[in-house]
């Protein structure tokens, strides 16, 4: 790994994105101010069992991997389209690294391995990939021959500790039972710079689970999740995996049923705490 010059990391506002790999949960990239509106309740607690039609069944990987087949057939379009993909490349973009090797926590069909494949900034880099559906993982490797992908559990990930420079958990965090823990594993397997983006935050409400239920060509999807209260989380942040270093906002609200406060997705670059004096 070698460094280039540190841009300097100040918040300024990135835009509106999703992840590629479940952007066709909400019909594609939006122009609006509001993503679309499918259905998100409060629940009263994280369900004993996932509900049926979510991360770990075999509509998930069938969607995902069609997805994949669709955006390298036109990756180009498909980035330059995708305010999820152009807001991550930007967060990576601002890290002082000309090579580092990521890994992609979450990263459902691995697109974002053709995505720093083809963008010459990340010439250098390596790229890792870890889900928890074993069976997009395994399609994950025929699709990416010669590219790590790893099963994780969802509380620990199976990698040595300060294995890769950088951990880009892109819309995660608050599909986490377990969310804290996986902060601290985060942290763990970084010897550099943590990215954790599009995390969904109330400024004022306190933190609550919420189910969200999607309607795909593919069947309907349920999926519990969190929505952080901003401040506690980012205390829990700072505790757990290290110092942020840029935090920002998007511009894109999610509305939850029967609560007034708009659902905020927040991005972050954390340094851990056992690299800061690095």
């Amino acid at each position: 790994m070698s460094a280039r010059t540190s841009p300097t990391i100040s918040n300024t506002t990135i835009g509106r994105w999703m992840p590629a790999c479940v952007r066709d949960l909400f019909g594609g990239p939006r122009r609006e101010k509001d993503l679309p509106a499918n259905r998100h309740e409060l629940i009263d607690a994280w369900p004993e069992r996932l509900p049926e039609g979510s991360w770990m069944t075999t509509t998930i990987a069938d969607r995902m991997m069609a997805s994949l087949e669709q955006d390298r057939a036109g990756l180009d379009d498909v980035v330059a389209a995708s305010p999820a993909i152009l807001g991550n490349l930007e967060l990576l973009g601002r890290l002082p690294l000309e090579r580092a090797s990521l890994l992609d926590v979450g990263c459902g069909n691995g697109v974002y391995r053709d995505v720093l494949a083809a963008d010459a900034r990340f010439e250098g880099w390596h790229y890792a990939g870890s889900e928890v559906n074993p069976e997009v993982v395994a399609r994950c490797r025929s699709a990416h021959s010669g590219t790590r992908f790893e099963v994780n559990d969802g509380d620990a990930l199976p990698f040595e500790d300060r294995e890769f420079d950088v951990i880009l958990a892109s819309g995660v965090l608050q599909y986490v039972r377990q969310a804290e823990r996986m902060l601290k594993e985060l942290a763990r397997v970084s010897t550099q710079y943590v990215i954790v983006s599009r995390l969904l935050t109330w400024r004022d409400r306190r933190s609550s689970v919420v189910l969200q239920t999607v309607r795909t060509e593919h069947g309907v999807e349920r999926y519990p999740l969190h929505v952080f209260n901003r401040a506690a989380f980012e205390i829990e942040l700072n505790r757990l995996c290290g110092s942020i270093v840029f935090a920002d906002e998007e511009d894109r609200r999610l509305r939850v049923r029967h609560v007034s406060e708009p659902v905020i997705p927040r991005m972050y670059i954390i340094r851990p705490a056992h690299n800061e004096t690095a």
